[in-house]
C-alpha cells in the first residue's frame, strides 16, 4: 500500500476508571485493534498504546492491557501527546492517522474544552479518524457532550458510548462505518 497507518490508543486509568469500566475498555481496543490488522495488514499498521491520570504515558502494548488504575484525571496531555508524536515522528503525506479514546468522560470541564480546542486546530486536520468512547459513562461523564457541540455528525470525529460487552460490534461500527 501507498499509505502506512499509525493508531494511537489512548486510555484513561484514573481512579474513576476501575473494575468492569477498565476491562470493557481494553477489550475494545483488543477488537479494534483486530480489525485494523485485519482491514490493514499487520505489517502496514504502527499500534501505539497511551494512558493517562494526571498526566500522559506512552506503554508498550502488552502494558496497555494489564495497567491498572492510577491518579486523578487530565485528559488534554494524552491528546497533547499523541498530536506531537503524529506531526514530529511521522510523515503525514504518506501516513494515515488514526486516534482513539476510551474513558469514563469525567472530566474538568476545562479539560474537555481544551481537547475540542486540540481536535479542531491540531487533530482533526491531520487525523483519519478520531475516535473518542465513553466507557459505562455516568452523570458527571461530559466529554462527548463538549465534543459534540463542536463536531455533531463530523466525518473524522466519532463519538461511541459502550455500557457493556454487547455493544462492541455496534461501538466499531459507529467508529468506522462511512457516513
Amino acid at each position: 500500500p501507498k499509505f502506512k497507518a499509525v493508531v494511537f490508543y489512548m486510555g484513561d486509568i484514573s481512579y474513576s476508571t476501575y473494575g468492569e469500566r477498565l476491562r470493557l475498555e481494553k477489550r475494545l481496543v483488543g477488537f479494534i485493534q483486530n480489525w485494523i490488522d485485519f482491514n490493514y495488514g499487520t505489517k502496514s499498521v504502527e499500534h501505539r498504546f497511551f494512558v493517562h491520570d494526571a498526566e500522559a504515558y506512552e506503554v508498550e502494548e502488552e502494558n496497555f492491557y494489564h495497567v491498572g488504575n492510577a491518579g486523578g484525571t487530565l485528559a488534554a496531555p494524552v491528546y497533547r501527546l499523541v498530536q506531537q508524536i503524529a506531526t514530529n515522528e511521522y510523515d503525514p503525506g504518506t501516513t494515515n492517522f488514526y486516534a482513539f479514546y476510551f474513558g469514563d468522560g469525567e472530566l474538568f470541564d476545562e479539560d474537555a474544552k481544551e481537547i475540542v480546542g486540540l481536535l479542531e486546530e491540531q487533530m482533526r486536520p491531520l487525523f483519519n479518524r478520531i475516535g473518542i468512547v465513553e466507557v459505562q459513562p455516568g452523570r458527571l461523564s461530559l466529554l462527548n457532550r463538549q465534543v459534540a457541540t463542536q463536531f455533531h455528525r463530523d466525518a473524522v470525529i466519532r463519538l461511541g458510548e459502550l455500557n457493556d460487552r454487547l455493544e462492541t460490534i455496534e461501538v466499531i461500527k459507529t467508529l468506522f462505518t462511512e457516513r
